[in-house]
């Protein structure tokens, strides 16, 4: 039996994309998984010099390297990949290394233009128009998402009574600059939509919204309103899932991409929220990406002023039904075998 290697650097959310695409891998190429952790942790000049060493070609870096400037961990007596799974620009430079120094294939999910193309045999591209022989297009990025499994997610859980709609939560980032104000106007969009449409709220905030954030929500988020609110500061609960499975429509907040991507996964219509202040770089990937899911009809984009005058039948949503998993594991298996 042949061994996959799937190399984590610590994020979830690059996690969740990495694992989701290699269990079902392995389970169609009868492969042994084996989870491992590769991250760099040295400096930003310390890893351009590291990437400098490996030249255009590659080239393995000695262990001592490893050992000085990555978090490794591999479990004892396992046997080599003959295929790598990773995602996430900072597991790269190890996993490469394990890839020459094994001999095995290399699956990279991301955007990866800061490393040259000929290091991997797949991406798995969010670029819509990535026109590289070895990348395979994704409309979103690989999540484990389906519509059968929030529904099997949202059954085990008791549902309120009435019309649910979700909110997904996030916070301010480097892409999405949220204040105090996009807070009070996104709740009491939520208000006045609830009133006019008789739904209530199945809301979740994540790590990244903060007590601070949390506090302007809930000062203005009427609670008759509010069929169920997880507020991760407080008593966090693992129930996205669940919540995408009950609600009619999933409201998500531009900050994160896994978040969006999980919406649109989820097979609801999405309604993303962006900051009133946003700084995404144009050659960033996320302008396409988002882009190219408001011109298929997966999502709309309303900043949080604007999300009160929302019409849920003025709307043509154009719904993702297969999952996104299953498209993918066909493409890259037909890939590896060219």
């Amino acid at each position: 039996m042949q061994t996959l290697w799937i190399v984590s650097e610590g994020s979830p959310g690059h996690d969740s994309q990495s694992v989701g695409l290699g269990l079902l891998l392995a389970d169609r190429l009868k492969l042994e998984v084996v989870n491992v952790k590769g991250r760099v942790n040295a400096r930003g000049w310390q890893r351009a010099l590291i990437k400098r060493r490996m030249g255009k070609a590659g080239r393995p870096l000695p262990q001592t390297v490893l050992d000085k400037y990555f978090q490794i961990e591999i479990p004892e007596d396992k046997p080599k990949p003959d295929l790598i799974i990773s995602s996430g620009g900072k597991s790269v430079l190890c996993a490469k290394t394990w890839v020459q120094r094994f001999g095995a294939k290399f699956i990279y999910l991301g955007e990866q233009k800061r490393f040259p193309d000929a290091w991997f045999d797949v991406i798995v591209s969010p670029v819509a128009d990535d026109a590289r022989p070895n990348a395979i297009i994704c409309e979103i990025v690989p999540t484990p998402v389906s519509p059968a499994s929030v529904a099997e997610a949202a059954a085990g859980i008791d549902r309120p009574e009435g019309r649910l709609w979700t909110m997904v939560i996030g916070g301010r980032s480097r892409s999405q600059l949220f204040e105090s104000a996009d807070w009070s106007a996104l709740a009491e969009g939520m208000n006045q939509l609830a009133s006019r449409h008789g739904i209530r709220w199945l809301l979740t905030t994540s790590r990244r919204t903060g007590p601070e954030a949390e506090t302007v929500l809930k000062q203005t988020l009427e609670p008759q309103h509010v069929a169920d609110a997880i507020w991760w500061s407080e008593a966090p609960r693992r129930q996205l899932y669940a919540f995408l499975g009950m609600g009619e429509f999933a409201f998500v907040t531009l900050d994160s991409v896994t978040m969006i991507s999980e919406a649109v996964a989820s097979g609801r219509p999405v309604v993303s929220i962006p900051a009133s202040q946003q700084q995404i770089p144009k050659e960033s990937f996320l302008n396409g990406l988002y882009k190219s899911l408001i011109a298929s009809r997966r999502m709309v984009s309303l900043k949080p002023t604007e999300l009160a005058a929302f019409d849920p039948l003025a709307t043509d949503f154009s719904i993702l039904k297969t999952p996104i998993l299953n498209q993918l594991v066909d493409q890259v298996v037909s890939r590896l075998g060219d």
